[in-house]
């Protein structure tokens, strides 16, 4: 039970994070009863949940996000199991502690790349640059003459494909949690941490195969022929390449 919680408390930092930076999460879980409908709250812990973030609301920085709280309930379930033995050194602990506050951190830094938005009047500025460019270009770079010469603008061309991938490309990654079809797929991960975490505290926590030797259990040598070709020429028609031969001593030479 204790491995499910921490599990379960995780999953519901990361949405709960989500929320603040993706409409996807944010139009899933609108309340808090939508975290009690798919089983990542129970109504105790909404209860709590409420009233810390009632609390939360009278510092003086503003609201606060909630999704540390999660992180602290399940940084006590640790600490818990410690103490009853169920986590058998305190290194173990320590080193499940640190994965929280690793987690911890990696959501903070998520949230503060959300709320520091690029400024508006970068994009704006790039977008008129680059089509007044191509509008400029379009005119000035017309044949102007008596005759007609049909003729394809290659270097143009090439800057339009360029500039504009460019700009297109900058525009899709100002907003990578959004719900465009190249945004990531907020639900989608959702729904696997849920899944991939029960799996690995129920099922996976204490199991491995049967121990058996692999086919290369004698052999000292890669598995590749190509790699044991050169080995072997190396080691058997190659060696007076690299080690130079003494030359002749002459006992009559003066020195």
């Amino acid at each position: 039970m204790m491995r499910r919680n921490i599990a379960r408390y995780t999953n519901l930092a990361i949405n709960i994070a989500f929320i603040n930076m993706s409409p996807q999460a944010k139009d899933r879980f609108d309340t808090l009863d939508k975290f009690v409908d798919e089983g990542f709250l129970t109504p105790n812990e909404k209860k709590l949940l409420e009233n810390y973030h009632q609390e939360t609301k009278k510092c003086k920085a503003g609201p606060l996000p909630d999704f540390w709280i999660p992180l602290v309930w399940a940084s006590s379930i640790v600490k818990r199991a410690r103490k009853e033995g169920k986590i058998s050194t305190d290194l173990g602990c320590k080193a499940i502690l640190g994965e929280l506050t690793s987690l911890r951190s990696t959501c903070g830094g998520m949230l503060s790349f959300a709320w520091i938005n690029v400024p508006l009047v970068y994009t704006q500025v790039v977008t008129i640059a680059v089509y007044s460019f191509f509008l400029m270009t379009l005119i000035s770079r017309q044949y102007i003459g008596e005759g007609i010469d049909l003729y394809i603008p290659f270097i143009t061309v090439l800057q339009f494909l360029f500039y504009m991938g460019w700009l297109k490309t900058a525009e899709a990654l100002l907003n990578p949690f959004g719900d465009d079809e190249d945004d990531f797929e907020i639900d989608y991960l959702i729904d696997r941490n849920h899944e991939i975490g029960y799996l690995i505290v129920d099922k996976m926590h204490s199991g491995h195969p049967e121990l058996s030797q692999d086919i290369h259990w004698d052999s000292v040598l890669p598995p590749n022929k190509e790699a044991v070709k050169e080995i072997e020429d190396l080691c058997n028609g190659r060696k007076d390449e690299y080690i130079p031969l003494q030359e002749p001593v002459n006992d009559n030479e003066e020195v």
